[in-house]
């Protein structure tokens, strides 16, 4: 707030007019700006030109020239708002002028309802809000768009004082290329970003925000037969050091991968790598794969939770004083999954799981177990294998045979930074190790992480929540 002269809140913008980055922000003291700089000046003895475009006035700060190019770090103030950017020899003064809001684009985001409609079909809220236009980015490599980042990269092509960069572009600049991949990229048109949910308090932070790589609806509707099951137990990380997550369905797995295939390799290309790169995945038909998924084709998904342990160094021997994690494998008829593995097993030969749900000690079956000092269980709950050890695992274990196989996620991820980070450190001590300074700050940070990935029709979306307190 004293660097920069905002309020308690205020509102920001970045954003790329071509290759020039830009940031804006709201700015109620535009004294405290100008001081910040003011020091930078003494400390760096780069000295500010003040300069006129247009009736508004920048500073413009060059802290690089040689061989006639300049590059300048130019600063701002205009209605309530700060801007800084750059000047280099790439630009020209009409981007610069976009850049400093002296004259307005084309067309904007507001003439559009670009961020709104965003909003809208993604439910981000106004907070905090992004995105990246794919389309514009490979029609300006290709040169089918003459936009700002266009000219711009061909002038930094024409200044690397070298041929190869054009080189490697000329024949994606090609018609032929220019007409291919802008087919390809409309398939996935933008990454859009933002914020679901942001409360920020004194002592706390707690932020939903997710990620959607933009698809052809028809793409995802085939993409999403991969997707398998995710537990209830993952879909958050509340009460647990740690989680993992895959939700896949191996028994679509090759139809998927055979779809895609056909797509790829059937649709008429002109664009000469392109034409290359689908005469290659021809060779490598995805019904190969059908050999290493028919035995696991119920399979619906896999997941691993710890819960809690403890470690004990008795005798200066390093060991396991407490355990508990449960471990899952979903699957159609998981009686019949468990028979068919014990071929491959020989010792899990007599192991019978009641289909009643009961569990049957593993350490029986696996007497490594014993070596560690875990005492692990393994039962038949709902149409899950779930090998488990402790008080809230065997709790959670008994809640999946309530959950339907139905297939709801791709990916889980969850870390408690504090429960995870702090026994690292008992390890290493026992272990006489010392881990990286780095590793401290974690430790002492009070925060839950859980990331999940899906396939929806939206397009491939990531989502991310963050519950902080501060200490």
């Amino acid at each position: 707030m004293q660097n920069y002269g905002v309020k308690d809140s205020f509102k920001s913008l970045f954003y790329t007019v071509g290759l020039l980055p830009v940031m804006r922000y709201e700015i109620a003291q535009p004294d405290a700006l100008w001081s910040m700089l003011a020091k930078a000046e003494s400390e760096s003895g780069i000295t500010a030109q003040t300069q006129t475009m247009s009736g508004v006035e920048y500073k413009s700060y060059a802290f690089y020239e040689a061989d006639g190019q300049v590059f300048e770090l130019i600063a701002s103030v205009k209605n309530g708002w700060a801007t800084l950017t750059f000047n280099t020899p790439i630009n020209e003064q009409k981007e610069l002028a976009l850049a400093l809001a002296i004259n307005k684009p084309e067309k904007s985001l507001a003439s559009e309802d670009t961020l709104n409609n965003m909003m809208v079909k993604h439910g981000f809220d106004a907070t905090y809000v992004g995105f990246f236009n794919h389309v514009a980015l490979v029609n300006g490599l290709t040169n089918k768009d003459n936009n700002h980042f266009n000219k711009m990269l061909n002038k930094i092509l024409a200044l690397s004082n070298t041929d190869l960069n054009e080189k490697e572009l000329t024949i994606f600049r090609e018609q032929a290329c220019q007409d291919d991949l802008a087919q390809l990229v409309s398939n996935w048109p933008r990454t859009v970003f933002g914020t679901q949910h942001l409360k920020i308090t004194e002592s706390s932070v707690n932020m939903k925000a997710s990620m959607v790589i933009e698809g052809n609806t028809d793409m995802m509707r085939v993409l999403s037969g991969l997707r398998g099951f995710i537990p209830e137990h993952l879909h958050s990380a509340d009460n647990k050091i740690m989680s993992l997550g895959l939700g896949l369905d191996i028994g679509k797995v090759t139809p998927v991968l055979t779809t895609l295939w056909n797509n790829f390799t059937q649709t008429k290309y002109q664009c000469a790598p392109l034409v290359e790169m689908q005469a290659e995945v021809a060779k490598n038909s995805p019904m190969m794969t059908a050999m290493f998924t028919g035995m696991a084709s119920d399979v619906k998904g896999f997941s691993a939770a710890l819960f809690d342990f403890e470690l004990s160094n008795e005798n200066d021997q390093p060991g396991l004083k407490k355990l508990d994690s449960l471990v899952t494998l979903s699957v159609n008829k998981p009686i019949s999954f468990v028979n068919s593995v014990k071929a491959f097993y020989p010792p899990l030969a007599d192991l019978k799981l009641p289909e009643d749900g009961s569990p049957v000690s593993l350490n029986e079956f696996v007497p490594m177990l014993d070596m560690f000092g875990a005492q692990v269980d393994v039962a038949i709950k709902g149409d899950n294998i779930a090998l488990y050890s402790g008080a809230i695992a065997s709790k959670t274990a008994e809640s999946l045979s309530k959950q339907a196989l139905v297939n709801n996620g791709v990916n889980s991820f969850s870390l408690d930074y504090e429960k995870f980070f702090t026994p690292l450190f008992d390890v290493a001590a026992m272990a006489n190790q010392e881990l990286p300074a780095e590793l401290n700050s974690l430790k002492d940070t009070d925060m839950r992480l859980h990331f999940l990935m899906d396939y929806t029709d939206n397009g491939i979306e990531f989502i991310s929540t963050v519950d902080s307190k501060i200490k």
